[in-house]
């Protein structure tokens, strides 16, 4: 039960930055800071940090603040200590590989990549693991979001990064195989 508090607090805390952000973002222009591909600025190094808490409108993130807070709540209770290094890793890695490979002329922004991650890192720990617990936790994930994984294929709107939804997939896996022996998932 306590990780289930401390997985739905960290979600929140998540769901709570996002938005703060998104309410800062109507008084400054922040999605100018998200990634560039290959532009080399001071602007482009604050994007890769900063990409996924940013959103460019209120359907932007209100169709990403319901999928973050679940997956993030479901990383904290079910793999509390590799959340942060998970998260981090996520968002980074998608973050380097949508500034070498993204499509020239967008500003990549939103949670998106790393929804995505988190749906890859969540999914594939049951192959990797072979335990009960990380199996029961990829037929939910993959039960009520299998779909998104739909936005790795490219799309006919230019708003959708597509880019970063692949990404954040593919690192999420990668990440989901590299913690595969991690022992103390669960305390």
């Amino acid at each position: 039960m306590k990780n289930l508090k401390n997985g739905l607090s960290f979600g929140l805390s998540c769901l709570v930055l996002i938005w703060v952000v998104m309410i800062i973002s109507f008084f400054f222009p922040l999605s100018q800071y998200g990634i560039i591909p290959r532009e080399i600025s001071l602007r482009a190094f604050i994007g890769l940090f900063f990409y996924p808490f940013i959103h460019g409108d209120l359907g932007h993130i209100l169709a990403n603040s319901l999928p973050l807070f679940v997956l993030t709540t479901a990383l904290a209770a079910n793999y509390p200590k590799l959340t942060t290094r998970t998260m981090f890793l996520s968002a980074l890695i998608t973050g380097v590989l949508l500034w070498l490979f993204g499509r020239s002329g967008a500003v990549h922004i939103g949670a998106s990549g790393l929804i995505l991650s988190l749906i890859g890192f969540l999914v594939f720990n049951a192959p990797f693991r072979r335990d009960w617990k990380s199996l029961l936790i990829a037929v939910i994930i993959g039960f009520f979001y299998w779909t998104a994984i739909f936005g790795i294929f490219p799309s006919s709107d230019s708003r959708v990064s597509w880019e970063g939804h692949l990404f954040g997939f593919l690192v999420g896996i990668l990440l989901a195989y590299i913690f595969r022996k991690r022992p103390g998932n669960w305390t």
